[in-house]
């Protein structure tokens, strides 16, 4: 069977290699450097976004729904930051994190697989005297 042609005359790898025409006054080298070391925050962050998610999940007790609903509201602000921090990357000239391999390479959080999480050892000591108030 005949493959169609392409009408970029480097082909599809050629484009997975071109650089980003970002516009910046800093080096290669330094954008470079720069990317990397903010790229861990996202990947912090996505991290931390899903330890508030998996407490979501797997929380259980009397005050589930309080808790379910605090938890899912600070895990969506989380995920809401690393929008922002992806467009300063790129802004300087940078690449962005581009796969849930990428984050697991450059996060420092520690991860949390546990498949039921109580309360208290959530770290919710502080959520259960607000919903307490309540």
């Amino acid at each position: 069977m005949n493959q169609p042609e392409i009408a970029n005359p480097q082909g599809l790898g050629g484009r997975r290699t071109a650089p980003l025409a970002t516009p910046t006054d800093l080096r290669i080298g330094a954008t470079r450097e720069i990317a990397e070391t903010i790229n861990a925050i996202p990947a912090d962050v996505f991290a931390r976004y899903f330890k508030p998610k998996n407490f979501h999940w797997h929380i259980g007790g009397p005050h589930l729904r309080d808790y379910h609903l605090l938890i899912d509201e600070q895990a969506t602000a989380r995920l809401a930051m690393t929008d922002h921090i992806a467009e300063r990357i790129r802004k300087v000239g940078g690449s962005t994190l581009s796969s849930s391999g990428h984050i697991a390479r450059l996060q420092r959080v520690q991860d949390n697989d546990a498949d039921y999480v109580e309360p208290l050892a959530a770290g919710l000591r502080a959520a259960h005297r607000v919903c307490a108030e309540h």
